[in-house]
Formats: C-alpha cells, structure tokens, sequence
C-alpha cells in the first residue's frame, strides 16, 4: 500500500513539471469589429477634413441674384457712363435698347483680400454693362428698368461687399463655393443656367473677377472671350 503511494506521489509531481503549452490569445469576433470599425471610422474622419462641404442650391441662388444693383447705385449716387460695348457672349433682353457702361464709381476705391484698411485706387476698379430700355429713364442714372449683364473688379468695392472675392486665395474662393463648374486659362467658372462666376487666378489669388449674364444654352467652355480681361 505505501509503495503503491509513492509510486502515484512520483507521477503527479511528473505531471505537474512538464512545459505548459503555449496558447495564442482568442480575439472574439466583437473585437474584431470593433478593430475594424474604428479603422473605418478614422478614414472617415481624415476624408472629411479633406472634402469640402457646398451647398449648391445656395450657389446657384448666389449666382442668380448676387446683389441688389439698384441699390447700389442708389448708395454711389453718381459714376461716369457711356456707350456700352456688346460682346457675343451678352444677353440680349427681348425688348429696344442699347448696352450701356458704368465706371468710375463715386469714391473710386476698394481693396484686396480682406485687409479694408489699405486702399487701392484704380479707374478701372469697378465697370458694369446693363441693358438700357429706350425709354423715360434713358437718360437716368437710376434705372428701374435696365437689366444687369455684366460686372467686371479688379478690386473690392467697399459698397459691393457680394462680390469682394479679389485678392483672396483659390482655397478661400472654393471653401465658400465648393469645386468649380470648370476650369480654364487658369481661371475658376462658376454656372447656373445663364448666369456665370469667372475669377482669374495669379499666383493662386484672384487677380480679377467677371459676373456675367450670358446668351441662352451658351456653352462656356468653347467661348474664349469670358475668359479674357
């Protein structure tokens, strides 16, 4: 009876000094989801800061009405005018009348970027072309009647605070309006319908700026004159 306790007291010590084997952790399937998820989740988030997020119903509502013309000219009072030049690219309203240009605002002054408190003059700072009906208000500066066409700055107008996009950089220009419709001769073009958006780019920042009403189902990427000065 003792040799048959010694002789299972020497097997259980064996027993208990053999090597354990190793066993490699079991990663539950709800980890691995979740390893997976967060990943996700991480390109996500890197995306996002990336994309840019425009709404383009209210670009296009900008483009179809980006200021109160009337109104600005009721605040300048006063400008040089004369004869306007048609270019094919205008709108012709369907009613008599004839181009007409505005110029050398009142003031005659505006500003690049953002930085109002350096003053910029030029005479061709700011032109606008309307479409003037011959008729009692011909000769009138304020015009109820007369249509806009088009609006050119090579700088930003104090009293045109809608279109003050000159001198800022193309990053800021596409935060506010999302990627452009296209992009030509190194100028970003913006398009609703008939109305477009040019800015001219130099060195990465709008050198100038065209607003334009154009001729209806006119195809801005074969027309070269939109995008000169």
């Amino acid at each position: 009876m003792i040799k048959l306790f010694i002789i299972l007291s020497i097997f259980l010590c064996l027993q208990s000094c053999q090597p354990k084997n190793k066993t490699e952790p079991i990663q539950s399937s709800t980890d691995s989801y979740m390893q997976k998820d967060s990943l996700k989740t991480k390109k996500s988030v890197a995306k996002v800061g990336q994309d840019v997020t425009v709404h383009r119903d209210s670009v296009n509502e900008f483009l179809d009405n980006p200021f109160d013309f009337y109104q600005f000219k009721k605040i300048k009072r006063m400008s040089n005018s004369g004869d306007g030049r048609q270019k094919d690219y205008f709108l012709t309203p369907n009613k008599k009348g004839m181009y007409y240009r505005y110029f050398l605002f009142s003031r005659r002054q505006g500003f690049l970027g953002t930085n109002r408190d350096r003053i910029l003059r030029k005479e061709d700072g700011l032109e606008i072309t309307v479409y003037k009906e011959l008729g009692k208000y011909r000769y009138e500066f304020i015009d109820p009647t007369e249509v806009l066409i088009e609006v050119k700055a090579k700088f930003n107008d104090f009293d045109l605070p809608e279109l003050a996009f000159v001198g800022l950089d193309s990053i800021s220009i596409i935060g506010k309006f999302g990627a452009p419709d296209l992009f030509k001769r190194n100028c970003l073009a913006y398009q609703h319908n008939n109305k477009a958006l040019i800015l001219k780019l130099n060195n990465k920042k709008v050198k100038w700026l065209k607003y334009v009403v154009l001729k209806k189902e006119l195809d801005i990427n074969i027309n070269e004159g939109l995008f000169e000065e």
